[in-house]
This record gives structure tokens, sequence and C-alpha cells, in this order.
């Protein structure tokens, strides 16, 4: 009895496909409106490296997966950023009444 070991129909990672989808929902809720971009660009990326990776191309479907990996790091990054500006902002106007 032979056994293959290439299965040419099952991915043999999610290349952070859900990283992505998981990040987009934070960045909607967080207020990260700009990130989201980012993580669409990801999850697209995520699922292009998958199908890669089911028809044996894994060189292809690795750049794919840490590009993917990097677009989300960076939205995660802007997320913060953006977060961290609306306190800066917000907090002396609600506080003290500053008008800017």
């Amino acid at each position: 009895v032979s056994v293959s070991r290439h299965h040419s129909t099952v991915a043999r990672n999610n290349y952070n496909l859900s990283l992505g989808v998981v990040l987009t929902v934070c960045c909607i809720y967080s207020g990260g409106l700009p990130a989201i971009p980012l993580t669409s660009i990801a999850i697209y990326l995520s699922h292009s490296a998958r199908e890669d990776d089911r028809r044996g191309d894994l060189e292809s479907a690795g750049r794919k997966g840490l590009t993917a990996l990097y677009l989300n790091i960076i939205a995660v990054l802007v997320t913060i950023v953006v977060d961290l500006a609306l306190v800066i902002v917000l907090i002396p106007t609600l506080t003290f009444g500053v008008n800017y």
C-alpha cells in the first residue's frame, strides 16, 4: 500500500489569515480605521498564499504569508498610533475644555 505524502488539496498553513481577520475586527472596534486597508490586503495575500500552497508553490506561499504578517504588524502599529493620538487630543479637551 502506497501512501502519498503530498496533499495537494489541503493547505499546510493558514499563512496569517486568521490573524488578518481578527485584526480587521479589532481595528474596526478600536478606532484604527486607517489600518483597515492594510489588514484587507493582508487577508487577500494570506488567501492567495493558501492557494499557492495547495498548488505546491511553497516559495510563493511563504513570501505572501510573510508579507501578510508584516502588513498585520504595521496595522497594529498604525492602530496604536491613532488611538494614542486620539487620547492625547481628547483628554485635555474633555478635562480642561481646551479648544484647539
